[in-house]
């Protein structure tokens, strides 16, 4: 599995040692089965879309590019595609620590500014009652 921000200080592994070291850890944090079994879904999916990708794109940005490959041409749902990100920020803090990626929480979800809307409308509708 190949990360060009990631790589430095850590040899890259390939696809079968990356999902066994991901179920290692999520059977240590005692995480449910159908946690384990969503999340190497996942992070199979992105090795397939990372055997497409210019290999000196971050590892920040290959996440972002697959999200939105998954939004845009896959259409899948803003759920699945949150379930996608939680997977693989798990797999780059836990059993691939990246340190680019400790901070990867900027990246806004599909729902986000419908969220936030949503809030700003309810403030306004409680500051008129």
């Amino acid at each position: 599995m190949s990360n060009a921000s990631c790589e430095t200080g850590w040899r890259i592994m390939n696809t079968s040692e990356a999902i066994s070291r991901l179920r290692q850890v999520i059977r240590r944090q005692h995480k449910a089965i159908s946690t384990e079994t969503s999340y190497v879904y996942w992070l199979r999916r992105y090795v397939v879309a990372l055997q497409k990708m210019p290999p000196t794109l971050s590892s920040k940005h290959k996440i972002e590019r697959f999200l939105s490959q998954l939004a845009r041409q896959r259409q899948v749902s803003a759920s699945s595609q949150n379930q996608a990100l939680n997977a693989l920020v798990f797999f780059y803090h836990c059993p691939m620590p990246c340190p680019q990626l400790q901070t990867f929480g900027g990246w806004r979800g599909p729902n986000e500014n419908f969220r936030n809307q949503n809030l700003s409308s309810g403030n306004a509708v409680r500051a008129q009652l």
